[in-house]
């Protein structure tokens, strides 16, 4: 069965972060949460109030620096 995961990133370099954000079955619901969430990250306003936009569209542990944060989508193959 493939899952489709939800990752954010942020930083660059050494400084560069990744998580994993949601797990979902459906490609469609994994697509929209990464849609949601890069519509999110590209507010305008400091980093704490970009933070609290992607908090509230769905990134429990969003994290923001001056690069700025993007979302993608991974397939896996559960087993």
């Amino acid at each position: 069965m493939k899952i489709y995961t939800v990752e954010g990133s942020t930083g660059e370099y050494e400084d560069r972060r990744t998580w994993s954000v949601k797990a979902f079955k459906s490609k469609k619901k994994a697509d929209e949460l990464c849609y949601k969430l890069n519509k999110a990250a590209d507010k305008r306003g400091d980093n704490k109030k970009i933070q609290e936009y992607l908090k509230e569209a769905g990134d429990p542990y969003a994290s923001v620096d001056y690069g700025g944060t993007n979302y993608y989508v991974y397939d896996l193959e559960l087993e």
